[in-house]
């Protein structure tokens, strides 16, 4: 193995770095860094695997300089329960699957990020439960 061969594979897999990243160290095209991956057989990565690794250093949650914690809008944390939790699709109230809205609402009308303080319910549920006319 020279060494153009293990600096690339250190580069890949080890630092995990794409051919953006390692053509400018290189300083050469993203096509050269392809035909060299097929010159020594270095095996790529899934989109999936490229997915992940594509935000180059971008962080997430709290370790983002703009997170937010509890003070985030209302919008904004019901995107983060659903990204967690998913989207509804029952009444944990009355069992219900007919409506065709389901929505995530806050049992302790806190809005913290505490996911067991959320449970999912149809809209009318909803409505008495924001009403306290439910009872949990």
């Amino acid at each position: 193995m020279d060494k153009q061969e293990k600096k690339l594979r250190k580069l890949y897999y080890v630092d995990k770095k794409g051919t953006w990243a390692i053509a400018k160290e290189f300083d050469v095209s993203q096509m050269t860094i392809t035909r060299w991956f097929k010159q020594y057989k270095i095996k790529t990565r899934s989109c999936s695997e490229a997915a992940k690794l594509s935000r180059n250093g971008f962080k997430e949650n709290e370790l983002h300089p703009f997170w937010k914690g509890d003070k985030v809008g209302y919008q904004a944390l019901h995107t983060w329960v659903r990204s967690r939790l998913g989207t509804p699709k029952k009444c944990e109230h009355c069992g219900t699957t007919k409506p065709r809205k389901y929505e995530w609402a806050n049992i302790g009308h806190t809005y913290k990020r505490n996911l067991k303080d959320w449970i999912r319910l149809c809209t009318s549920c909803h409505r008495l439960l924001d009403k306290d006319k439910l009872n949990l």
